[in-house]
Parts: C-alpha cells; structure tokens; sequence
C-alpha cells in the first residue's frame, strides 16, 4: 500500500465527519439507560443549532443538548438501532 494515498484517505474521511453536519440539519442518537431489569435503548430527535469543536449543541423538546458529533447521525441515516437489529440478523 502506498502511504500517501491512505494518509489522504484518511485526511479525506476526516474532512467528510468535521463537515457532516450543519447549522438546522435534522439529527437523531440513541440514548441508552441502565433500568433494573437491563439496558434500555430509546432514539432521539433534534434539530442541530451550533457546532463547537467536537461537541454540537441540539435543540431537543426545547432544551438544548451538547452531543458529541460521534453519537449522532442525520435523520435521513439508518439508526444505531436498526443497524444492530440488521447485523443480528444476518
């Protein structure tokens, strides 16, 4: 493998994450909590307002979120959830 090409792969995929999202995209994340009988898994929507390094702060249910851009996903995307449903799946 030449070097170059994969350091510009990565410096290009890079680029696409700091550039996904932008100032009023629609946004979803999955949010999981311990309950006493196991994990709880709930998707969630909101609308994204300013981005702030690796945080972006959501508007959700009139509150207002700071997410790390990690944990969302456009919500035109497939889901965290649908995504594990799909892979246990197959």
């Amino acid at each position: 493998m030449n070097s170059k090409s994969d350091k510009d792969t990565v410096a290009a995929a890079e680029n696409v994450a700091e550039n996904l999202f932008q100032q009023g995209d629609k946004v979803k994340w999955t949010k999981a909590i311990e309950t006493s009988r196991g994990i709880s898994f709930s998707s969630k929507n909101g609308r994204v307002l300013s981005l702030s390094g690796e945080l972006v702060n959501v508007r959700y249910r009139g509150r207002i979120l700071q997410i790390h851009k990690t944990m969302l996903r456009l919500e035109s995307e497939t889901g965290e959830l649908t995504d594990l449903v799909r892979n246990l799946a197959s």
